[in-house]
């Protein structure tokens, strides 16, 4: 065999072989990326409305009702100050209730039974239906 085999390939050419076209690597890193994070944002909404669609079939237990009616009872200072520790301000609550039933969490997809925002707390409630 001939071991003076020469190939005369230009880098388009090999990108072109490579990635399916002739961007540079970092031009490629970059469509890679968008595409991830593309992909990314359409699991999160979908995780989201998979949240949103079981929440709304799933009915609360009663324990859950007492919990929160409870809760509701004793009032926001009460609650904000046994929590005091947590407490975020109630400006980061101002544009909503002050306690939220089967909320869903639009950065993580997650769906908290009981939530008070000005508290950055979440209480999950496990018991009897």
């Amino acid at each position: 065999l001939n071991n003076n085999l020469c190939l005369n390939v230009t880098r388009e050419e090999v990108f072109r072989a490579f990635y399916g076209n002739s961007n540079s690597p970092r031009e490629v890193r970059t469509l890679t990326h968008s595409i991830e994070e593309s992909t990314h944002l359409l699991c999160k909404r979908a995780f989201i409305s998979e949240s949103r669609l079981l929440r709304a079939l799933t009915k609360s237990s009663r324990f859950q009702s007492d919990v929160f009616n409870l809760l509701q009872e004793v009032g926001q200072d009460a609650v904000e100050n046994i929590f005091r520790s947590r407490h975020v301000g109630r400006d980061a609550a101002a544009a909503c209730e002050w306690i939220l039933s089967e909320h869903i969490d639009e950065r993580s997809g997650y769906s908290f039974d009981i939530f008070i925002p000005s508290c950055n707390l979440v209480i999950e409630v496990d018991g009897p239906s």
